[in-house]
């Protein structure tokens, strides 16, 4: 399920009135504001919240700084949000990858999705399922026939790692259409793009962002399918999940929250949402988030926000038993 992306005008319109009377801020006065990113700089989640954060700043009339904490696939940042005080002053950008599937396949994570709590979505990015370029498969149906062929060789796919959703997302395609394929896991995106250019991997699904659409237009990878119920304003050539019919509750894109300590106190969760739905009502925000390939969220309210977390934990938690994942 992804996040709502219009409301009407008049609701913007309420947000940002909210935003402009509230002015309140978090933490003591005066007190700096910390946005952990748990990615390198320079990726796509940094950029978008370097974008973000002078509006937050003077949604909230105090400092904020971008901290960028990478590594153990963002399980470090997400280990110092919740390890600093529950006040608002320390926030992350995350999706399903790190609050949810970490957990689920990562023994040394120690905390649960539900340590976390969804101030806001912020937006989200659907997943093209790619073939390498050269594999001969020009559709769906085309793919998904050679991969219940069982007189021929089996095909791989990869993934950014065990648990990732691009391993979860193959895995439920497997299922549906009871199809074979060896799974290889890579330790990140990078090396996994770099390889299925190259034509070193057969298939898999990547985030509709940064060099993936230049990739696909040069010939190096081939895209078959949106996993999205709408067409892609950068792919629209390519069909989307509606124009499938072999695949049921197939629509996974990756949803973007702004996170906070589950003992957060209601009232600061509040004030961080209305100064970040003042950032999503922002013309030049949302502009640079659909250049770079995500689609914005429109203005949301906390309880919204933990409603469709709490859905993404469902699904994940629900695909993680089917396929029996265990942490390693």
């Amino acid at each position: 399920m992804s996040l709502p992306t219009r409301r009407s005008f008049i609701a913007s319109v309420l947000a940002l009135t909210a935003a402009a009377a509230a002015r309140a801020q978090v933490g003591k006065p005066n007190q700096v504001v910390t946005l952990i990113v748990p990615f390198p700089v320079g990726g796509s989640a940094d950029a978008t919240m370097r974008n973000l954060q002078p509006i937050l700043q003077r949604a909230l009339n105090q400092t904020v700084i971008v901290e960028n904490i990478s590594g153990a696939s963002g399980t470090i940042g997400v280990g110092k949000l919740l390890a600093a005080p529950a006040d608002g002053t320390t926030l992350l950008f995350a999706g399903p990858s790190e609050s949810i599937l970490a957990p689920l396949s990562m023994s040394g994570v120690k905390y649960k999705a539900e340590d976390l709590r969804a101030v806001t979505g912020i937006g989200a990015t659907r997943l093209v399922l790619v073939t390498r370029g050269n594999l001969g498969a020009n559709t769906f149906r085309e793919l998904a026939e050679r991969l219940q062929d069982r007189s021929k060789p089996s095909l791989s796919y990869g993934s950014f790692g065990i648990g990732s959703f691009a391993h979860l997302a193959i895995e439920d395609m497997k299922m549906q259409l009871a199809l074979d394929a060896i799974h290889v896991p890579y330790k990140g995106a990078g090396t996994f793009i770099t390889d299925i250019a190259g034509g070193h991997v057969d298939f898999g699904v990547l985030p509709l962002i940064g060099n993936v659409v230049d990739l696909i237009k040069s010939g190096k990878l081939r895209a078959l399918l949106v996993t999205d119920t709408s067409r892609s304003p950068q792919l629209p050539d390519v069909p989307s999940l509606a124009e499938v019919r072999e695949l049921s509750n197939f629509d996974y894109v990756i949803n973007g929250y702004i996170m906070v300590p589950k003992a957060t106190p209601t009232a600061v969760v509040k004030t961080l949402s209305v100064a970040l739905n003042t950032c999503l009502a922002e013309r030049n925000f949302r502009q640079f988030m659909e250049g770079s390939g995500a689609f914005p969220a429109a203005a949301n309210e906390p309880s919204e926000a933990e409603r469709w977390y709490k859905a993404d934990i469902d699904r994940y938690r629900k695909l993680a038993k089917a396929i029996k994942l265990e942490p390693s």
